[in-house]
């Protein structure tokens, strides 16, 4: 089956030597982080079979593709590192001091910088800016008060090897800091309440609990005319996409940047963990039990792709994304 792909997304490795309009889709694979984060598989999601696992030697906490599609970028509570679709490790990060416990990552639009977050027991919070050779850019301590859960520290790696954070304040909204060279800044405070944030198309976006909205860092107001209505509690993007979960309803909505037009999904995710959007034009959906496919191009219209369920049987799983392997690799 031959398959229109958005060319904003198609990756370089696949174009090279392609004309016109259609490509084959890749044969990628997709990498779970499975039970509690302590076993990482690789499944085929044609077939839905597994095609290679391992066990981890600290639990995994975030999976994200690498932006050349022959990667994955690992994180662990204690580190980060490359893995391919054999999930063999390799190209370890610059290791942080003092240890870290990361729980979260998120990486630039263009993949070339990884920020990750340390949240110890008893300790402030920590980022810390990566590039993509796994090169450490800054590390900064994330000043007082710490929020009582590290899920409430939400960040998004902005221009340059700047990191704009969003956590909530003492007065029942949220405090935006933006980290330069390792120091954080208090850009503003809003009575609005972010649950994430996210960059799309070069644009900083919040989500509330009312609606997402972009950020204006350097202007009055700070948060802008809502682009999508309703509460938000996460962000994910790609595929020239932006998809919005909440996570009372479970209702999971696509926008593709055009003013007054988004897709909402008939079914909910009530447990919806991770999402990534694949170069072979779906997006798949990560619970703590299985993964779901989404065609994209179907959610461009006004009645969303029809779910399907490729992979079950996980046991509280964390993350998702994926990979192609090197023999699939190639130029159409």
């Amino acid at each position: 089956m031959r398959r229109t792909l958005i060319a904003a997304l198609a990756l370089p490795l696949l174009l090279a030597a392609c004309t016109g309009t259609e490509e084959t889709p890749p044969n990628l694979r997709l990498v779970v982080a499975d039970v509690s984060g302590t076993t990482v598989r690789a499944y085929n999601p044609t077939t839905g079979a597994q095609t290679a696992t391992r066990a981890s030697d600290a639990p995994v906490v975030s999976l994200i593709d690498d932006g050349t599609g022959t990667r994955v970028l690992e994180t662990r509570t204690t580190g980060v590192r490359r893995i391919d679709a054999a999930l063999t490790p390799g190209g370890a990060f610059t290791a942080l001091t003092p240890a870290p416990c990361l729980v979260r990552a998120r990486a630039s639009e263009s993949r070339d910088l990884l920020a990750v977050l340390s949240a110890c027991t008893g300790e402030l919070q920590r980022l810390a800016l990566y590039r993509a050779d796994g090169t450490l850019v800054w590390q900064a301590t994330l000043p007082p008060p710490t929020p009582t859960t590290a899920e409430a520290t939400r960040f998004a790696v902005t221009d340059g090897s700047t990191v704009t954070v969003a956590r909530p304040n003492l007065t029942g909204g949220s405090d935006v800091l933006r980290i330069t060279d390792g120091t954080p800044a208090t850009l503003f405070s809003t009575d609005a309440t972010i649950n994430d944030l996210a960059v799309y198309r070069r644009t900083l976006y919040a989500a509330t609990n009312s609606d997402v909205r972009p950020v204006n860092v350097d202007a009055a107001p700070a948060l802008g005319a809502a682009v999508l209505s309703g509460k938000a509690s996460r962000l994910f993007t790609g595929l020239n996409l932006l998809a919005a979960w909440n996570v009372d309803s479970g209702r999971l909505t696509f926008w593709n940047g055009t003013a007054g037009t988004s897709t909402p999904l008939d079914r909910t995710f009530t447990d919806l963990r991770d999402l990534t959007l694949a170069s072979d034009g779906y997006a798949y959906v990560l619970t703590g039990t299985d993964v779901t496919r989404l065609d994209t191009y179907s959610l461009t219209g006004t009645t969303g792709g029809t779910p399907t369920v490729i992979i079950g049987g996980l046991s509280d799983a964390r993350a998702l994304s994926w990979v192609i392997p090197p023999d699939t690799a190639t130029t159409p």
